[in-house]
């Protein structure tokens, strides 16, 4: 893992590179990917090297990879991708810099995919090593605080906004897909109207939704919570996939973001029905057309699906998880 990292990255840029945020993109489009600024310039789907930004005062890293045949003349969309907790001193996984953690390039044919790396900073300021038990052995994601003060929210449109100056992506094809830790970030983005096209969550749901299920403590050892309050109403398509014999994230934590994410929608988010053939059995979407949909056209044009695979624990859900998340972006790609 790790391979060739630290060759000629770290430029400088990142913060606010300002460029592209509510943009339609299309900036790269004509320009050709460069070893300078891509390590995978070639497009064969593996990043030689990660690209290096600073992000306020903590450089920050990821693999940018290309899909095969990649032309600068036609937008592609863009996938952020986030993985689950990991050793604080480890590099991103090798997996992420190849074939994604969802195990069968499900979107790399079509997408250029940002594998962000988590940092040591899932709550700053908020717990001590006393309180924050084995977390502070984590490299996560900060799922608490607002997007202009969330270094990990910074980071994410410092990226997009890179990658958008340099190759040609959609930006109005961005989509956000996280593991566990990366998956709680994943909920955030939603709830503070990142601008995303549609998110995917495997394994984690809203922080300390419902009560009960805190993972953060403040310094003086309370629990923390996500306020639901804080979160827009902007509605988005969302793929939640919880396993049942989850034991590390209790599978009503995902359920109960499913549920939640439904209601905003206009979906009735005490009724599920099947899903579309395309996904798996244990996948279901919440009704748009019951008397407790709200808004079922809103609803109908932002669908919630909620998969919860039995026997499945804190793990990718494979390979029928990556046929789900295929058959998700099928129709948005």
């Amino acid at each position: 893992e790790g391979e060739g990292e630290g060759e000629g990255e770290g430029e400088g840029e990142g913060e606010g590179e300002g460029e592209g945020e509510g943009e339609p993109g299309l900036l790269g489009c004509g320009l050709t990917l460069t070893a300078l600024d891509f390590g995978d310039f070639d497009g064969d789907g593996t990043p030689e090297r990660n690209v290096r930004l600073l992000v306020g005062t903590v450089e920050r890293e990821a693999a940018i990879r290309f899909p095969a045949g990649y032309v600068n003349d036609a937008p592609h969309p863009l996938v952020v991708e986030l993985h689950g907790d990991q050793g604080k001193t480890d590099p991103l996984p090798a997996i992420s810099r190849t074939e994604g953690i969802f195990g069968a390039n499900e979107y790399d044919a079509r997408a250029v995919v940002i594998a962000l790396r988590g940092a040591n900073i899932m709550a700053p300021g908020v717990c001590t090593t006393a309180n924050c038990g084995d977390f502070d052995e984590f490299a996560s994601w900060n799922s608490l605080s607002p997007p202009d003060t969330n270094n990990d929210m910074l980071a994410v449109r410092a990226f997009e906004s890179y990658v958008n100056r340099r190759a040609c992506v959609d930006f109005d094809k961005r989509f956000a897909v996280g593991f566990s830790g990366g998956a709680f970030l994943v909920h955030s983005l939603r709830c503070r109207g990142e601008p995303f096209r549609a998110f995917a969550a495997f394994e984690g749901g809203l922080e300390g939704q419902p009560a009960g299920t805190e993972f953060l403590r403040s310094t003086t050892g309370q629990p923390l919570s996500l306020d639901l309050a804080s979160c827009t109403s902007t509605p988005a398509p969302m793929l939640v996939v919880h396993g049942s014999a989850d034991g590390t994230v209790a599978p009503r934590v995902g359920e109960f973001a499913a549920r939640h994410w439904a209601g905003e929608n206009g979906c009735d988010p005490s009724l599920l029905t099947r899903a579309p053939s395309a996904f798996d059995p244990a996948c279901r979407r919440f009704s748009s057309t019951t008397s407790g949909a709200t808004n079922p056209a809103r609803c109908a044009a932002n669908p919630v699906t909620l998969c919860t695979p039995g026997g499945v624990g804190h793990e990718v859900w494979s390979p029928q998880g990556s046929t789900v998340l295929r058959a998700f972006f099928a129709t948005m790609f």
